[in-house]
């Protein structure tokens, strides 16, 4: 995975958590498009979600994480809910097993 720019705030807790909300929307779109521009893909489909799921890109705050300050991602799910779709992941994202389901 290539690196995404992160958004850096700072501030109390109340004053991050405004930033990030005036952020969001922007911040999420340029997300959309960086996940688009670094798979070559048109659109964002599961086996994009499954990478990013298991990015460590800033460790120890990356998505995947092992327990750095206490966190650790155990589980994932992703929907498809036009398809009737339900993925499970158990374990990590780097090392976790995926199973899906009809819903």
């Amino acid at each position: 995975m290539h690196a995404f720019p992160l958004v850096s705030v700072s501030g109390t807790a109340y004053e991050m958590g405004f930033q990030h909300g005036q952020q969001a929307g922007d911040l999420i779109r340029k997300y959309l498009l960086w996940i688009e521009k670094s798979t070559g893909r048109g659109r964002i489909d599961v086996e994009v979600m499954k990478e990013i799921l298991a990015d460590h890109q800033g460790d120890p705050g990356g998505i995947c994480r092992h327990g750095a300050n206490g966190s650790y991602s155990i589980t994932g799910y992703l929907a498809e809910p036009a398809e009737g779709l339900f993925h499970v992941r158990r374990g990590h994202g780097c090392t976790g097993t995926w199973a899906r389901y009809e819903v």
